[in-house]
């Protein structure tokens, strides 16, 4: 979206500087057309042709809008603050603490999936964990190990506050399956006679 921004911005910029230039060489000229457009567009007025420039005007507008509420929309910082000092400042990447929670994460047992969101907040971060963890563990206990690694992680070793923590799990589907009597394998992985 930044580029279509700065195109858009760049294609404004450039209508007003040509015609900024032709009213200071052309002042006489400019003012004549725009008497006869004004007059053209009073003249239509209650005709197709004044509801197509209505429309076209609307459209504009709304284009308009739309491109400058993402050029002023928050950007989301890429970097979290670790230390600040009189000497300099201190940076790490949100990429780089999202690495450290996915490994935090993939060491507590039974979960086989791990998909972090970290978003900086300045010197804290806000991290939204999705984790895929086997049917048969208890959800309260699992999460409660989960934020304890990531937070032993991020603020324990990282020295990175978190500011907020969720966890979003999911229970992987199927699982290990009870053997049927005799059959001498499980239902996913039958024995060979």
């Amino acid at each position: 979206m930044n580029v279509l921004n700065r195109l858009a911005v760049s294609l404004v910029l450039l209508v007003v500087a040509i015609l900024a230039v032709a009213v200071a060489l052309l002042p006489g000229t400019v003012s004549g057309s725009l008497r006869s457009l004004l007059a053209l567009l009073e003249g239509a007025q209650g005709s197709p042709m004044q509801l197509l420039v209505s429309a076209a005007g609307l459209v504009v507008a709304v284009g308009a809008l739309f491109l400058l509420a993402m050029e002023w929309r928050p950007r989301p910082r890429r970097a979290v603050v670790v230390t600040r000092g009189p000497s300099g400042t201190a940076e790490l990447s949100t990429d780089s603490v999202s690495v450290r929670v996915r490994r935090a994460v993939e060491g507590v047992a039974s979960v086989s999936d791990v998909s972090p969101t970290v978003l900086s907040k300045g010197k804290t971060v806000d991290i939204l964990i999705k984790v895929t963890v086997d049917p048969e563990v208890d959800l309260p206990q699992k999460t409660e190990e989960i934020m304890q690694a990531v937070r032993t992680e991020v603020e324990g070793k990282m020295g990175i506050p978190i500011k907020g923590l969720k966890v979003s799990m999911k229970q992987a589907a199927g699982g290990r399956r009870v053997s049927a009597p005799g059959s001498g394998g499980t239902a996913n992985n039958p024995s060979r006679p």
